[in-house]
């Protein structure tokens, strides 16, 4: 039982890895085959892995037991990336007010963040990104607060690298926005702080808005 459990995560973290990599498209059938055969493995874990998915809400399953990459309107695109941005500004005032918080692990993974880019590993670099503002919202010490960032970041993710073409230059900026972000709450710095979370998190919306222009557009 704990092997299965543990087969489950690992096809599940290989999963996330396409999704991160951009190798998955919005709207896709899935093919359980494909990933049975790749990794493989037998179904079970394979299903039980997109079962979590369509409890996250970023993967759909018909009637007839097709699984689906989920995909986004333009509305939901801006819904998403308006309430990550409400979640991570109401966690920098939290943290801004206790003016205690330890920014130590923080420190770590922005670094590991732009060691990772400036070696190249695409995955790791933009799996540290996330787990750079999921740690940044987990310091406010809110367990409903990170509950709900992981759900909405989650979607991010899925919008963000499946119709954002993150390219490794605007990787580059993350990694510099997390530098100077961690200097200012450092400072006690509340309006620079927030100034960059907003541009950092609407800069995001931009380009995916483009993409999403160009991909209904047949571009």
């Amino acid at each position: 039982m704990q092997l299965k459990k543990n087969l489950d995560t690992i096809i599940k973290e290989k999963m996330l890895d396409e999704i991160i990599e951009g190798t998955w498209s919005l709207g896709m059938q899935i093919s359980l085959e494909e990933i049975m055969e790749k990794y493989e493995v037998s179904r079970t874990p394979v299903i039980q892995a997109l079962k979590e998915f369509a409890a996250l809400g970023i993967v759909t399953r018909t009637g007839k037991g097709h699984y689906f990459c989920r995909d986004f309107n333009d509305e939901e695109i801006r819904d998403i990336i308006d309430i990550r941005l409400m979640l991570e500004l109401e966690a920098l005032h939290r943290i801004m007010k206790t003016g205690n918080a330890n920014l130590t692990v923080l420190s770590k993974t922005s670094d590991a963040c732009t060691a990772k880019d400036k070696a190249g590993d695409t995955i790791k670099a933009r799996k540290l990104d996330m787990k750079f503002h999921k740690q940044l919202v987990d310091l406010a010490g809110s367990t409903c607060l990170s509950d709900i960032y992981s759900r909405v970041q989650i979607k991010f993710m899925m919008v963000n690298y499946l119709l954002g073409s993150h390219s490794a230059i605007q990787q580059e900026i993350a990694c510099h926005d997390h530098d100077i972000l961690l200097k200012c709450i450092k400072k006690d710095d509340l309006k620079n702080a927030e100034e960059i979370i907003t541009e950092h998190i609407n800069g995001a919306y931009n380009k995916i808005r483009k993409r999403f222009g160009d991909e209904r557009l047949g571009a």
